[in-house]
């Protein structure tokens, strides 16, 4: 059997954690070490959801007796979208909607089999999606631009301290300008979680990039601004939501003033890690 022991966690109960993530009371015994079944077993590291406040959890476990090869599929946490542009709201010739916010980047996807047949422990490590950027105010002399998305984090993994797994995390979408400044140009997205920069170091390793959000729309004389669509990841069944981006915030609109604030961006998804391993029995 796994021995789980959590290493840092901020922004959250211990037992609203432990409850989610299905793995025993953070003071339970460690269980004695006995010999793996036969049949194929996964294990799933995933933060709750909308745990966006928590910068990371870190796990530990020791290898099963009989366990050769842990196949390992690893999502890296996806950027938040940009916040959308405040509008101008002046009179009709004058007036201006504000640029949408950019949408947030996909993490990365990795997965390759992990030699641990000499090794004792195996260290997991998830990270949140980063948060949305706020959204601009409007007015009719000085409206303001949304903020950046913030970038997620990475996942990685290690096998007895050795750093063996790490996939890359999606950037953070760019802010919607505001409708004064630039014409209520949209926000620019950001790269997505990237192969080149992530690695798997074992047998059958496949890395993928994940998915570029799409820029912000213009803000125009007639309206604001879309916020771009949010960047995709290629996640496993057992977390079909990780790596996600962010959605980039709409801009505001020129129609009356209770719409001229520009709309906060989404988070992105949190990592996630599916490992499944089977005890060899000959």
């Amino acid at each position: 059997m796994m021995r789980f022991r959590r290493r840092s966690v901020s922004a959250a109960s211990t037992g609203a954690l432990l409850a989610a993530l299905g793995a025993p009371a953070a003071h339970a015994a460690a269980p004695a070490e006995s010999k793996a079944d036969s049949a194929p077993v996964t294990r799933v590291f995933s933060l709750p959801a909308g745990a966006t406040n928590i910068d990371n959890i870190m796990w530990d476990f020791l290898v099963p007796a009989g366990v050769t090869k842990i196949s390992v599929v690893a999502i890296g946490a996806g950027g938040g979208g940009g916040g959308g542009g405040g509008a101008l709201v002046s009179d009709g010739v004058n007036s201006n909607g504000g640029g949408g916010g950019a949408g947030g980047g996909g993490g990365a996807r990795v997965s390759c089999d992990l030699d641990v047949s000499h090794a004792k422990t195996v260290e997991v490590r998830v990270e949140a999606g980063g948060d949305g950027g706020g959204g601009g105010g409007g007015g009719s002399f000085f409206p303001s631009g949304g903020s950046n998305g913030r970038g997620g984090g990475g996942t990685s993994v290690w096998i007895d301290g050795a750093f063996k797994v790490y996939a890359d995390w999606g950037g953070g979408g760019g802010y919607g300008h505001n409708g004064r400044s630039d014409d209520g140009a949209g926000g620019t997205a950001s790269n997505p979680g990237l192969k080149a920069k992530s690695r798997c170091e074992g047998s059958a390793a496949d890395l993928q990039d994940g998915g570029k959000g799409s820029n912000g729309k213009k803000g125009t004389n007639a309206g604001s601004g879309d916020g771009g669509d949010k960047g995709s990841s290629q996640p496993p069944a057992q977390c079909s939501s990780a790596g996600a981006g962010g959605d980039g915030g709409r801009g505001g609109a020129i129609a009356d003033f209770s719409a001229k604030n520009g709309h906060d961006g989404t988070a992105g998804q949190a990592g996630c890690v599916v490992m499944t391993y089977t005890a060899d029995t000959a």
